[in-house]
């Protein structure tokens, strides 16, 4: 458990264009355009307008209302949560909750964030 730095500049987020969605048994891999990456590998919950779902390996379906949407909103919190927002309402939220392994990192061109 990292956290973030309040400082820290996310907004290179915003509007990324979600491309795919990669699943394995203890992480997924969000890529969106601009050679921008989520790795994540802590807990996972994504919201929409009918289910709440927090991720498990075989729940992988609940991403697909997610593909082609951007990112239009982010909330960044000292203790390492990330919240984003996409174009189609729904929202994720990674949990900075690994005390021994980095629970999630950010790419992009230039700079790799960890948490």
């Amino acid at each position: 458990m990292n956290g973030l730095d309040p400082k820290i500049d996310l907004t290179f987020l915003l509007n990324r264009m979600l491309q795919s969605v990669k699943v394995a048994n203890r992480d997924v891999i969000l890529k969106f355009d601009a050679n921008v990456e989520i790795h994540i590998e802590s807990r996972l919950v994504h919201k929409g307008q009918n289910y709440n779902v927090e991720w498990s390996y075989g729940a992988e379906w609940h991403f697909r209302p997610l593909l082609g949407t951007q990112v239009i909103g982010i909330k960044a919190e000292p203790s390492g949560t990330l919240s984003l927002s996409f174009s189609n309402r729904d929202s994720l939220t990674i949990f900075d909750d690994n005390a021994d392994y980095e629970s999630y990192t950010i790419s992009s061109p230039g700079q790799t964030i960890v948490v």
